[in-house]
């Protein structure tokens, strides 16, 4: 319920997170530059940005009321 809150959609932050977690891993196994990587998922990156910064402002409102 938690994660609800602050992402607003689950699944799309869980499919986010991954490719934003394994960004590193990615350009080691492909023999690409990080720079490459982040280029070739860049929609992934925004979106989870996106939701990051929405996470942000939940949390923030949470934090506030309660406090």
């Amino acid at each position: 319920m938690v994660q609800r809150r602050l992402y607003g959609d689950q699944v799309r932050w869980f499919r986010t997170s991954v490719v934003v977690n394994n960004l590193g891993p990615e350009a080691v196994t492909t023999h690409r530059s990080l720079a490459e990587v982040r280029a070739r998922h860049h929609t992934g990156i925004s979106e989870w940005q996106r939701l990051r910064t929405h996470a942000v402002g939940e949390a923030t409102l949470l934090l506030t009321r309660h406090s």
